[in-house]
C-alpha cells in the first residue's frame, strides 16, 4: 500500500521499505536510489533525499506475464504462427489480387480481462497457428493469450511487430508493418486492432518472394505498473509470385 501521506515525521523507514520492494535497507539514500515509481520519480532517486518525499510513494512493478490460451509464445519450441500464400499466373500484378499473407491483432481490454485474438489477414493465405498441434488460422479471431488484469489496472496498450523482411529477391513487393503506438483505454470497454501483412508480385517469368518474420508483442500500461512486454508470439509470413508470361 502506499506510504502514509501525512508529515514528514509521520514516515518511517519501515513503512519505507515495506513499499519499496527493490531492496531492504536502513539506509535513506539506498532506499531513494531504488526507489520505482510509474511517472516522475526523479526527486525520489537524486540527492538530497528526504523522508517527505515518499509521502504516497506506491513501488511500481510490472505486469504480471499473459497466460498463454490457443497460441503458444514465442519461448516455446517452432513457430506460434505461419501464413502462405502462392500465386501463379501469366503476370501477378501488385494489385488487390497478388497473393499476401500475414496477420491481424485486436487487443480487447474491459472489466474481466485483457484479451489478445489473432486471425489471418488475407482469406486466401493457408495459415496455422500452434499449442501443441498446429490448426488452420482462419479470418475468424482466435484466442492467442489473455492477461487478467482489468480496463482498471490498464490505461494503455500497444500492439507491435517486431519483424524483419527475411526473404527478398527478383520481382516485386513489400512488407505492411501497421504497429501501433500506445492507445488509450477508456469506458468499461477497448479495442483496437492492427496488421501485419507481406505482399508478392511478378511479371516475365520471374518469381518474386516477400518473406517476414519476428514477434507479435503485446504491452501493456497502467498507474502503478511499468510499462510491460507482457505477450509474445512468434510468426513467420511468405507471400510468393510467380508469373509466366511477359507483357
Amino acid at each position: 500500500m502506499p506510504v502514509n501521506t501525512s508529515a514528514q515525521g509521520n514516515i518511517s523507514i519501515s513503512a519505507i521499505n515495506a513499499e519499496n520492494a527493490a531492496t531492504t535497507s536502513n539506509n535513506l539514500s539506498t532506499l531513494s536510489t531504488t526507489a520505482i515509481e510509474a511517472g516522475n520519480i526523479s526527486t525520489l532517486n537524486e540527492a538530497p533525499y528526504f523522508m517527505s518525499e515518499f509521502g504516497g510513494y506506491t513501488h511500481a512493478q510490472a505486469f504480471p506475464q499473459a497466460t498463454s490460451s490457443n497460441v503458444e509464445f514465442a519461448s516455446a519450441a517452432g513457430l506460434s504462427l505461419t501464413s502462405y500464400q502462392h500465386r501463379t499466373h501469366s503476370i501477378v500484378p501488385p494489385n488487390s489480387a497478388a497473393p499476401k499473407a500475414g496477420y491481424t491483432v485486436q487487443v480487447t481490454v474491459n472489466a474481466y480481462g485483457a484479451y489478445f485474438y489473432v486471425k489471418e489477414y488475407w482469406s486466401n493465405a493457408t495459415s496455422t497457428y500452434n499449442k501443441s498441434t498446429s490448426n488452420t488460422l482462419s479470418t475468424t479471431y482466435v484466442l492467442m493469450s489473455y492477461s487478467p488484469k482489468t480496463i482498471s489496472d490498464i490505461s494503455h496498450f500497444k500492439i507491435n511487430f517486431d519483424a524483419t523482411l527475411t526473404a527478398t529477391n527478383t520481382g516485386g513487393g513489400f512488407m505492411s508493418n501497421g504497429s501501433t503506438g500506445w492507445l488509450a483505454t477508456s469506458g468499461t470497454t477497448t479495442s483496437s486492432s492492427a496488421s501485419l501483412y507481406v505482399q508478392a508480385s511478378a511479371e516475365c517469368h520471374n518469381t518474386s518472394i516477400r518473406e517476414a518474420a519476428g514477434d507479435i508483442e503485446i504491452y501493456l500500461r497502467g498507474p502503478g505498473y511499468l510499462d510491460t512486454l507482457v505477450a509474445a508470439h512468434d510468426f513467420e509470413a511468405e507471400a510468393i509470385a510467380t508469373a509466366t508470361q511477359c507483357f
